[in-house]
């Protein structure tokens, strides 16, 4: 009954324009994050970023923890087309989690300086940038329904969104980096 609920609620059009809402909240809140790490960088980021980046991880738990309910160990089975998707997701998702414990952890750590922290802060972090990778999954049926209308533009639309995508992240890790030495000048 349970499984049969959880299919039905991934199926309905409000969760995935939800999902995809809340997805591309996130790719927004990392670029706003980036802005105002340059902007300044030797302040703490508001805390307002880190309770944006706990409700990012917790709507993809649940979202993570329906589609395992709805789909049973066929999840993990590699026959399956959505197969990478699936790892990509379960992966991202729990590194996300061991992100937020860790940043608990170790953010006392990381005000006093201490390197190891601070450098491994900084690795899970990328972690939220790449969850902007997932805009790619979630808008599976957009993707499906542009080739419908227009097929001769599919090639060049795509890897339109590719590049917008790269740039967006390369641009900012970098500022993420640097960020990182202006705080240690």
């Amino acid at each position: 009954c349970l499984p049969q609920r959880a299919r039905r609620c991934l199926r309905s059009s409000h969760f995935e324009c939800v999902i995809g809402a809340v997805v591309l909240a996130n790719a927004v809140c990392v670029g706003i994050e980036a802005d105002a790490v340059m902007a300044r960088p030797h302040d703490e980021l508001p805390v307002v970023f880190d309770a944006l980046h706990q409700a990012f991880c917790v709507a993809y738990f649940v979202e993570l923890s329906l589609r395992v309910l709805a789909s049973g160990p066929s999840f993990f089975n590699w026959n399956l087309d959505g197969f990478g998707w699936n790892i990509l997701d379960f992966v991202l998702v729990t590194v996300s989690i061991a992100d937020e414990v860790l940043s608990f952890i170790l953010a006392p750590l990381a005000r006093r300086s201490d390197e190891t922290s601070v450098l491994l802060l900084r690795v899970l972090r990328l972690v939220r940038i790449v969850r902007i990778g997932r805009v790619l999954r979630v808008f599976g049926d957009l993707r499906r329904m542009a080739a419908g209308v227009l097929s001769f533009l599919r090639p060049v639309f795509w890897a339109a969104v590719l590049l917008v995508t790269l740039v967006y992240v390369f641009a900012a890790l970098l500022l993420d980096i640097i960020a990182e030495e202006h705080r240690g000048q």
